[in-house]
Parts: structure tokens; C-alpha cells; sequence
């Protein structure tokens, strides 16, 4: 009506259901007696839609929603039971974990990601019904883009994710994963791993190198604030030194998150980045002196970079990075410090701050000569930060004019681009 245009247009009704046997995504599995037998833990449903939903106590709730998706569980050498069958559907948990042990004549919620743990395989089949209810077809035509199953057949103690170019990821516990070829423009699509229902984590060091050192950790996550509930939670952890560890913590109600030192403090330097932008004022010394909070926004992607000039100890055994429920996390990336690429720089301590050390008597037990005297320790500076790797990652690295005007370009060596149409990808519909 804004724009005085109106037109024609049809709602419509569709439904479609389709079964596949609970044998087909399971596999064969050697048990400890050394014979074979047919398993599958769980298994996730991914058709490419999330819709519109709401999380009431716990719950998902779908008012209005346009496409409606459950599942149940039937004999697979009976006729297949229709929708009308059923009298009632059991919800969706905000952790889109479904645990269908106790399957006998129910309907279960289903969206896009979530993940089942399934009754035995044998005899069983998984029928998914999908129910339609569009507002305009010629306009704004509904498509589902695709249906498929991605199966996991042993969870007993854990599990490795493959990663397409990095380190296998592990987990003991229920996770969604999606992968896409990254990076993309903005990163506009969902892809990577989201811990459900307890932790993803990737282990550090497991040749237990006596100098591993771990220098910068960058990593792309998108909160889903839904399935951390309310207070403040961790969203990612760093374990170091075999008892020390840096939270990335803070408060979904508001999104507000800092850095939590447990053990051997690193905050004095600690560098804390979203989207390439440091949060902390520093000193001419290197040293923290305003420490701010990063802002996150639901469903939407933030780059995460940490920059230790203090270096991380990751030489003892449970050195990991631990990522926890409440966001989708990609492109992960812990850079090893290696003595030829740093530049090491020293922090002096000036005369007041020796004075209010103590007595020379006092002094002597601390330092054992003019330089421990008068240095109080040393930082290190790297030749890529936090700051480089967002621009690289997200095709940030780069000149773009955006102008009518005449533009001239002395002593740079670049490549030029003209006419770009950027292709982007939102899950959720406006």
C-alpha cells in the first residue's frame, strides 16, 4: 500500500511426506568381542529452512509459521501411517536434540538442523512429513531446497570431526555441523559446528612438544543466545599451562563478553579483537590499561581474535580449546609462535616503581641485577594480528572505490574489478 501497487496472488496448501529405513544410515561397527554389528547413534535432518519459530519455556513454538516439518518412527514393512494419524506431537527442546527412545504412535517437532537419537535400527523406518501453508505463491514462490540425513553410527565415547582443510574437532556430545566451502562474502551462510548439548573441543599439542607456544587464536562464531538460557555462560574456552584457562564469557540477555582469567593471569596484555577492531586501549608499554566489552548480536557472525604477547604455554597435556553451546563457530585458528617471525620488546619499570617495591634489602630477593631491576618482563609483537586475518578472511584486504569521480593510483600494485554483483545467503526470512 506504500507503494500503491497491489496484485493477484494465491495462497496454497501442500503436504509431502517420505520414509527411509533407519538400516540405511546405519553401519557396520566392530564391537570389543571382534564381530560386527549395525549401528547408528544419531542422525541429523537438514532441509535448508528455518523459518519462523519461537523458544517458549524451553520449547520451540511455531506461530504463523508458513512450513511446519515432524518425524516419527514406524515398522518399515507396514504401510506408512499418514499425519491425520497422529493426536498429538511432542516439542521440539531449545537444543534441537530429539531423543525418540520412546517412539510407539508419536509425532515429533523437527527444524532444520536439529539432531535425533533414534531407536534401535532394526525393523524401522524415519518418516518425515512436511506441511505448507504459504501466503503467495506468485510473488514470493515457497521452495524447500533440498532434504537429507547426515548420519553419526557410534558416540560411545567420542567422536572425530573432519575438517576440510584444518585439525579434526572432537566431541562426546550431540552436535550440528554444516560444511560449505569458506570463506564467503560476509559470511552470509551457515557453516561449521554447533555444539547441542555439551562441548566441541580441539586438542592442542598432542605430541606434547616441550615448546609449543601458542601466540594468536582467531575464530568466526554466531551466537544462538536460544540455547544458553540467561545469565552469563562461555562461549569458548582456552586451556593452558595443564591448569590455567581464558573464558570468552558474558551475558546473553544483553550480548556484552569479555575475556575471564582462571589460573595464570594474561590480562595485562591480552588483546581482545571483534571484526578486526581492538577492544582495549593499551599503554606505550604494551600493557592494558581500559579493558571494554565486545558486543554480540544474535545470528549474526562476529570474528573473534585474541593476540597473547605474553605467549600460552600449550606444552602439558590438556592444552584444547573448547567450544561450548550457544553459537555456530568456523574457521578456527591458533597460530604456534615460531622465534624466527616475532620481535620481542622489553617493559621498562620506572624509578617511582621501584621506589614503591620495597627496600633494597627486599629488591635483592626479586631481582638479581640491573636488569631485572629495571625491566619488569618483555612482550612480544607479531607481524600478522587478529586485525589482518578478518580483512583476509572476509575480502576485506583490499581497495574498493565506490565513485563517479576520476581516481588516480601511484606506485600500487593491485587488481581491478568492475561491475561486481555480490551474491548473499540468509537462512532466516525476513
Amino acid at each position: 500500500m506504500h507503494f500503491d501497487k497491489f496484485w493477484l496472488d494465491v495462497s496454497a496448501n501442500a503436504y509431502w511426506e517420505g520414509a527411509v529405513p533407519l538400516e540405511v544410515l546405519a553401519k557396520n561397527i566392530k564391537n570389543d568381542e571382534g564381530l560386527y554389528e549395525r549401528k547408528l547413534n544419531s542422525f541429523q535432518i537438514n532441509y535448508g529452512y528455518d523459518g519462523e519459530y519461537e523458544i517458549e519455556n524451553d520449547v520451540f513454538t511455531f506461530p504463523g509459521a508458513e512450513l511446519r516439518a515432524y518425524l516419527s518412527f514406524q515398522s518399515s514393512i507396514e504401510i506408512t501411517k499418514p499425519l491425520r494419524d497422529f493426536s498429538s506431537v511432542v516439542p521440539l527442546p531449545k537444543n534441537r536434540v530429539i531423543d525418540a527412545t520412546d517412539y510407539e504412535n508419536k509425532l515429533f517437532d523437527i527444524v532444520n538442523g536439529c539432531v535425533v537419537n533414534p531407536p534401535q535400527a532394526s525393523g524401522l523406518q524415519a518418516t518425515i512429513y512436511f506441511v505448507a501453508n504459504p501466503k503467495s505463491v506468485i510473488k514470493s514462490p515457497f521452495i524447500i531446497k533440498s532434504l537429507s540425513l547426515s548420519s553419526l553410527a557410534d558416540l560411545t565415547d567420542e567422536v572425530e570431526i573432519g575438517s576440510r582443510y584444518g585439525v579434526r574437532l572432537r566431541s562426546s556430545s550431540n552436535f550440528a555441523i554444516t560444511k560449505e566451502s569458506v570463506p564467503y562474502l560476509y559470511l552470509s551462510k551457515d557453516s561449521g559446528v554447533e555444539p547441542l548439548d555439551g562441548p566441541v573441543y580441539i586438542p592442542i599439542n598432542e605430541q606434547k612438544e616441550v615448546d609449543y607456544n601458542m601466540g594468536l587464536f582467531n575464530v568466526f562464531l554466531k551466537p544462538n543466545f536460544k540455547n544458553m538460557g540467561a545469565g552469563s555462560h562461555v562461549l569458548f574456552t582456552i586451556n593452558y599451562n595443564n591448569d590455567a584457562s581464558i573464558d570468552f564469557a558474558g551475558d546473553p540477555e544483553t550480548g556484552m563478553f569479555n575475556l575471564v582469567y582462571n589460573g595464570n593471569d594474561k590480562s595485562e596484555h591480552t588483546k581482545l579483537y571483534k571484526n578486526g577492531n581492538c577492544a582495549y586501549e593499551l599503554d606505550s608499554d604494551g600493557r592494558v590499561i581500559d579493558a571494554k566489552d565486545v558486543l554480540l548480536f544474535d545470528n549474526q557472525w562476529a570474528h573473534i581474535g585474541l593476540e597473547f604477547p605474553k605467549v600460552l604455554g600449550m606444552s602439558l597435556g590438556g592444552s584444547s580449546i573448547v567450544f561450548n553451546p550457544g553459537a555456530v563457530f568456523q574457521n578456527a585458528m591458533s597460530a604456534r609462535v615460531s622465534g624466527n617471525q616475532i620481535a620481542a620488546s622489553v617493559i621498562l619499570r620506572t624509578w617511582g616503581e621501584v621506589k614503591a617495591g620495597g627496600t633494597w634489602g627486599e629488591w635483592e630477593t626479586k631481582a638479581a641485577n640491573y636488569e631485572e631491576l629495571m625491566t619488569e618482563g618483555q612482550y612480544l609483537t607479531f607481524p600478522v594480528d587478529p586485525t589482518d586475518m578478518f580483512n583476509i578472511f572476509t575480502g576485506h584486504n583490499s581497495i574498493v572505490f565506490d565513485s563517479i569521480d576520476k581516481t588516480n593510483i601511484i606506485g600500487s600494485r593491485a587488481k581491478t574489478y568492475s561491475s561486481i554483483v555480490w551474491n548473499t545467503y540468509d537462512r532466516r526470512p525476513a
